[in-house]
């Protein structure tokens, strides 16, 4: 009985989309904070600080929309890395 319950437990932590795209993002908010603030030295206005906040944001709010192929944690995970990217970029130019 016991060996049938052991293998019933899941050998790794299954997380929500959600938790996982909101994990990307503050991740990336932080690095990209710290990398501007300590890397580049410049002080950016707090909306471009927090820009990588925006497509978890669109991921929630867009969840009844139907986007078909577009709807995946792989691509918002993506568009979160590119918008921090492209932040990083515009202040490092």
């Amino acid at each position: 009985m016991a060996d049938r319950d052991a293998e019933e437990v899941p050998s790794e932590l299954e997380l929500p989309d959600d938790a996982l795209v909101a994990a990307v993002a503050a991740v990336s908010t932080i690095a990209l904070t710290l990398a501007l603030e300590y890397g580049l030295g410049s002080d950016p206005p707090i909306l471009a600080r927090l820009a990588p906040l925006a497509p978890y944001f669109l991921s929630v709010f867009t969840r009844r929309i139907d986007l078909g192929p577009f709807d995946t944690v792989r691509v918002w995970t993506g568009v979160t890395v590119a918008v921090t990217l492209g932040v990083f970029l515009f202040y490092a130019v």
